[in-house]
C-alpha cells in the first residue's frame, strides 16, 4: 500500500468521513507493528511481528485529506511504540469502563486514572451490555463500583443499581 501512496487508505478514510462525524480505527496497534504469518501456513507457529509505516500513512492521509477526526482503538497489548505513534498522530485513544472495576488491581480504566485525549466507552462491540456486565460482576467488584460512584452501599443496593 505504501508503494502506491496509500491510495486504498485515502479512499477509505475519505469515504468514511463523508458518512460519519468521527471515524474509529480498530486495532490501531497494527499501524506500529503487526503479526505476519506466512501464506499457506495452517497455524501461527512461524508468526513474526513486523514494523509498520504508520507515521508515513497518517502523514499522507493528513496531507491529502486535511484534519482527520479519528479515534484510535488502542486496547489490548499496547507497547511504547504504539503510544509514541498515538501521541505523534494526536488521535484520542479509548478507555472502557467495563475494564475499570476490578478489585484485583488498580485499573488504568478507572475514571480518576484516565488522562487527556481519550474517549470513554461503557463497553465495545466485544463486551456485553452494561446491564449484563453489572449483573455478572462478582460482589466485591460490584461493591467497588457502587462505592466508586459515591452511592452508599447497602445489602441490597447492588440489586437495583444500573438495572
Amino acid at each position: 500500500m505504501k508503494k502506491d501512496g496509500f491510495s486504498w487508505w485515502i479512499k477509505r478514510i475519505e469515504h468514511c468521513a463523508k458518512l460519519y462525524d468521527v471515524v474509529r480505527i480498530d486495532h490501531f496497534r497494527a499501524f506500529s507493528a503487526y503479526y505476519s504469518i506466512p501464506y499457506g501456513d495452517e497455524n501461527a507457529v512461524r508468526e513474526e511481528r513486523k514494523k509498520c509505516c504508520g507515521k508515513e500513512l497518517f502523514d499522507t492521509l493528513k496531507e491529502k485529506l486535511g484534519s482527520l477526526n479519528i479515534i484510535a482503538e488502542d486496547l489490548g497489548t499496547i507497547d511504547d511504540d504504539v503510544r509514541k505513534l498515538l501521541n505523534y498522530v494526536g488521535f484520542p485513544g479509548m478507555k472502557v469502563l467495563q475494564f475499570a472495576f476490578d478489585t484485583e488491581s488498580e485499573s488504568c480504566y478507572l475514571p480518576h486514572n484516565i488522562g487527556k485525549n481519550c474517549v470513554v466507552y461503557t463497553g465495545t462491540h466485544d463486551n456485553t451490555t452494561i446491564k449484563e456486565w453489572y449483573k455478572n460482576l462478582n460482589l466485591d467488584d460490584k461493591i467497588m463500583c457502587v462505592n466508586y460512584i459515591n452511592n452508599k452501599y447497602t445489602k441490597n443496593s447492588h440489586k437495583f443499581f444500573l438495572l
